[in-house]
């Protein structure tokens, strides 16, 4: 009889952490691929249990042009030229985990790496088509696919202070987009996170009062004058930033109504 329980209970914590493991990975981010020169990559690209074989490749054209390719099975699918100091980025990402696709993510650059637009296609056993784009003026100059995404229909970029005022200074937040009518829009949200590979620290240019929720009234610190914080979200109101979620040197976090220029030096 003992041993029937122990059998009993055993197989139950063996569930237990069989259903843990799978919570954990369902919520695991995707990483996004990014192909190099002459290296082969294996991928299922339209769900049709087929693996596709993936390269890229540049070779110089003449003596101001290069001629940059992408090839699945041996066969071009995608071919441009491009002049020195220019590029392409070729990518792969899984958008949406829900349906069979992976998307290949082609990322022009102009001079000094500035991005200058992007596509994403889908293959359909023949060709690539394309299935979204964007571009440098509906997004930012300095933006970058985020390394990590939650392949749940939506495409997060990470771009450099999009929005500018003095408190704060320079930052990367993630911005999520979804895709409509063939292009990609901001998924308008009460607050921003920041990138977690550049969580940022300043130093306050006046005095601020932190709160427990935004736009609050119970206070949880008082940040002085040049003191040191740490920069998590921030909240965007008529396309500029009016509350920032910050944590302070020992610890603590709260809102703070961001203090407009006038404010910081009148």
């Amino acid at each position: 009889m003992k041993n029937i329980r122990k059998m009993v209970l055993m197989f139950a914590m063996g569930c237990l952490i069989a259903l843990m493991h799978t919570d954990r990975a369902e919520a695991k981010s995707t990483k996004v691929v990014t192909l190099e020169e002459g290296k082969e990559y294996k991928y299922d690209l339209n769900g049709d249990g087929k693996t596709e074989k993936i390269e890229c490749s540049t070779i110089s054209y003449n003596e101001e042009q290069l001629l940059i390719r992408l090839t699945i099975n041996k066969k071009v699918k995608y071919s441009v030229k491009k002049y020195y100091g220019q590029g392409i980025n070729f990518s792969i990402i899984d958008i949406d985990s829900k349906d069979k696709y992976k998307e290949i993510y082609v990322k022009e650059e102009e001079g000094n790496f500035q991005f200058s637009g992007a596509n994403f296609y889908r293959y359909n056993g023949k060709e690539l088509e394309q299935y979204c784009s964007t571009n440098a003026v509906a997004i930012s100059r300095f933006v970058w696919l985020s390394r990590e995404q939650s392949s749940n229909g939506t495409v997060v970029y990470v771009m450099s202070s999009p929005y500018e005022e003095c408190f704060l200074g320079s930052y990367d937040i993630e911005l999520p987009y979804k895709v409509k009518n063939g292009k990609l829009v901001l998924v308008k949200k009460a607050s921003y996170s920041l990138n977690k590979d550049a969580i940022s620290q300043f130093q306050a240019l006046k005095k601020v009062v932190a709160y427990s929720t935004k736009g609050g009234k119970e206070k949880v610190f008082t940040l002085q004058k040049d003191e040191d914080f740490y920069l998590y979200k921030i909240s965007v109101k008529n396309n500029d930033i009016d509350y920032a979620y910050i944590k302070n040197a020992s610890g603590k976090k709260g809102w703070i109504k961001v203090p407009t220029y006038e404010e910081v030096y009148n």
